[in-house]
């Protein structure tokens, strides 16, 4: 997950900016990206960061503004889904409706082991 646009202002601060063409989701910053893009910007560059939102359908950019609370808690839940990563411990959910239509569907671990008979 990349950033759409890193620009540095005339202060020397950099900002950091999420391009989305829908409108502004009502909880847009309690999901855990934008966490994600502050903790990675200020591991970058620093405190001088600013991380933006910009939404197209609302015509709005406004900075993001988490709370020092917020960032420690989702610090700890990625880092939790990023040991379990690395540890290999990621189960498969089985979806009937979703399964179909993933891009993993044919080396999903939750696939039956053997060849594919088609009758």
């Amino acid at each position: 997950m990349e950033p759409n646009e890193l620009a540095e202002l005339s202060d020397g601060s950099v900002v950091v900016r999420r391009v989305r063409t829908g409108q502004k989701r009502s909880d847009e910053y309690d999901r855990l990206e934008y966490t994600l893009y502050q903790l990675a910007a200020q591991a970058r560059f620093g405190g001088a960061v600013v991380v933006q939102a910009l939404h197209l359908t609302d015509e709005t950019a406004e900075a993001v503004t988490i709370t020092a609370a917020k960032v420690g808690h989702r610090r700890t839940k990625s880092d939790e889904m990023l040991g379990r990563i690395a540890a290999g411990w990621f189960p498969p959910e089985v979806d009937a409706v979703t399964c179909p239509r993933c891009p993993h569907f044919f080396i999903c671990a939750a696939t039956p082991q053997g060849n594919l008979v088609v009758a």
